[in-house]
């Protein structure tokens, strides 16, 4: 069985639902609050005490002006693209 690196949730950030945040999800979970403002994902984010992430409408996922906002989203897990520096074509680290 396949398991993730990362856990996200994903909810709402009307203000009616904000009970069920503070409520039930815990600090050390990424929230991902679809179709809403940074304002209001700022709001509940500093109430809740979680870390929220806004995720704009976005009609085609996978067209590449799409990639910074998933590349944000999964920075924490995702290897570094740092250059391996080389002599002569040997790798020096």
């Amino acid at each position: 069985m396949y398991r993730a690196d990362i856990a996200f949730i994903v909810a709402s950030a009307a203000k009616w639902r904000w009970h069920e945040i503070i409520d039930r999800i815990d600090s050390e979970f990424s929230v991902i609050f679809p179709l809403a403002s940074q304002s209001d994902v700022e709001e509940v984010s500093f109430y809740a005490g979680i870390k929220g992430t806004a995720l704009p409408y976005c009609p085609n996922p996978f067209a590449r002006e799409n990639d910074f906002i998933f590349l944000k989203l999964l920075a924490p897990v995702l290897p570094s693209r740092k250059k391996k520096k080389s002599l002569f074509g040997i790798s020096l680290f």
